[in-house]
């Protein structure tokens, strides 16, 4: 799902739909939109029967790794920055110590993900990284200190997409695995 922002507020619309693919426009509010996605990663954290994940989608891009630890030395980078920022007096301790804590969030969610790429782990462990990760962006989603535009990159990270069926109210969520 994409962001948008029009006279009518924020909302997320289907991808598909932006392109003519569905035959339904799929729109959804921001704040529907966090509602489900919170639900569906409480409900992937909290399940205990691995048999009821039946939306798990591996990972295509055989290159993902590498992207991913040019994303973690992109975040690493930007720590160093905000540490001279503060260290030449443009930025107060306040400032640092917030910039500093989105650094380090966004550099746990990467390695989760790395962890969960590398080897050979069983589908097992990998739900348990899953749930590690959804734990990390349950607590983005619902902060202050990140935009929507960072949230809705949080969110892909795990969810390979969501299939919404506005007229039945459901939401099917694919998770990479």
């Amino acid at each position: 799902m994409n962001y948008f922002l029009d006279r009518g507020g924020e909302y997320f619309r289907c991808s598909k739909s932006a392109n003519g693919c569905c035959k339904y426009s799929n729109c959804l509010g921001i704040k529907k939109f966090e509602t489900a996605v919170k639900l569906a990663l409480e409900m992937l954290i909290y399940n205990e029967d691995t048999a009821d994940y039946a939306h798990f989608t591996k990972r295509k891009d055989s290159n993902e790794l590498d992207i991913l630890y040019a994303s973690l030395k992109k975040v690493q980078t930007r720590l160093e920055r905000h540490k001279a920022a503060y260290s030449i007096g443009i930025d107060s301790l306040d400032e640092y110590g917030e910039n500093k804590r989105n650094c380090l969030q966004d550099e746990e969610v990467i390695r989760l993900q790395i962890e969960q790429l590398s080897g050979d782990a069983n589908t097992n462990n990998k739900i348990v990284i899953l749930k590690q990760t959804a734990e990390t962006l349950i607590n983005t989603l619902f902060s202050d200190e990140y935009s929507i535009e960072q949230k809705n990159n949080g969110v892909k990270t795990i969810i390979d997409k969501i299939v919404v069926d506005k007229y039945k109210k459901n939401f099917d969520f694919y998770y990479f695995l």
